[in-house]
C-alpha cells in the first residue's frame, strides 16, 4: 500500500467535493498584492516551481441525481499567494445542487494548498443549506496531526479539535486533486488518504479508453475500497477528473465533466 507522499502534477480539478455536496460555501479574505519585494520573490517561486494552472482559468462540472441535472460546480484557480512564509496554491470551488427540490444547497469554498507538499493548509466555506447559513474554517496542523474547525450557525460559533495521523488531507484532495503520479504498471496498487475523521483506501483498478468532449481518451480508473463509495475517471494526460460517482440514498450521484 503507497502512502500519500508529494505529488508530481496538480490536477486542474474543478468539480464538487461531496464535501461541497455536504458542505461548503466558503468566504475568504486575501493578503493585498506586494510591493516590488513580493513580486519579486513571487516572480522566484513562480519560476522555481511552475503554477499548476492558469491564473483565473476555470473548469465546470455537471451534477446528476441518477438520470437529472441537479446542479454545477465551478472550479477556478486563483493564484499563488506567501502567507505566513509559505507559498500557497488558492483554489475557489462554487456549487449550487438542488436534489428534486428537497435538498437544495449553495456554497462557495476557498482551498489553500501548500504549493510544494501539495498538502491542506486552510479551508474556508461559506455554505446556504436550504436556507440555512453556515461559516465554517479549517486550519490544518499537519506536523501536530490535528484540524481546528470553527463553525457559525444562527449566530453561535462552535470550535473543535480534530486529531488524525498525518499527513492529513481533505475531500478536495480525495476527489479532484489526486496526489499520487500513476502509471499503467502501478494497476492493482491501493493508496490510502488521511481525512479528519477516517482513512480512506483507493484502488487503481483499470486503465481504459472512453469517450470524452467529442473524442476518445485514456482514463484511469479508481474506486474507493470497501465498500465501493465512490468511482474517479482521471484522465491520463490531462490528470483532471473526468466523472466521479458516488452512491447515496436511494441513487448516485454522477459529477461529469463539461
Amino acid at each position: 500500500m503507497r502512502r500519500l507522499k508529494k505529488r508530481i502534477a496538480l490536477p486542474a480539478a474543478s468539480i464538487v467535493l461531496i464535501a461541497a455536496i455536504v458542505s461548503a460555501l466558503i468566504r475568504v479574505s486575501f493578503l493585498s498584492p506586494n510591493k516590488e519585494t513580493g513580486r519579486e520573490e513571487e516572480k522566484a517561486a513562480r519560476e522555481e516551481k511552475p503554477l499548476p494552472f492558469e491564473i483565473g482559468e476555470k473548469f465546470l462540472y455537471r451534477v446528476n441525481y441518477g438520470i437529472i441535472k441537479v446542479g454545477e460546480i465551478e472550479f477556478e484557480y486563483l493564484g499563488r499567494e506567501k502567507i505566513d512564509g509559505i507559498w500557497q496554491d488558492v483554489i475557489r470551488l462554487g456549487s449550487n445542487v438542488n436534489i428534486l427540490r428537497l435538498f437544495q444547497i449553495e456554497s462557495e469554498e476557498l482551498v489553500y494548498i501548500d504549493a510544494d507538499t501539495y498538502l491542506p493548509v486552510k479551508v474556508q466555506r461559506r455554505v446556504n443549506y436550504s436556507g440555512t447559513r453556515e461559516l465554517i474554517l479549517e486550519i490544518y496542523q499537519q506536523e501536530e496531526g490535528r484540524v481546528r474547525i470553527t463553525q457559525e450557525k444562527d449566530g453561535i460559533t462552535e470550535e473543535k479539535l480534530l486529531e488524525a495521523e498525518p499527513p492529513i488531507h481533505n475531500a478536495l484532495a480525495l476527489y479532484f486533486l489526486y496526489p499520487f503520479e500513476l502509471e499503467a504498471e502501478a494497476l492493482g496498487e491501493t493508496y490510502e488518504f488521511n481525512l479528519p475523521t477516517r482513512k480512506i483506501n483507493i484502488k487503481l483498478k483499470k486503465l481504459e479508453r472512453v469517450p470524452a468532449r467529442e473524442t476518445v481518451e485514456e482514463f484511469y480508473i479508481l474506486e474507493s475500497l470497501p465498500p465501493r463509495r465512490f468511482r474517479i475517471w482521471l484522465n491520463k494526460t490531462e490528470r483532471m477528473p473526468q466523472r466521479i460517482e458516488i452512491r447515496a440514498f436511494l441513487g448516485k450521484i454522477v459529477i461529469t465533466r463539461i
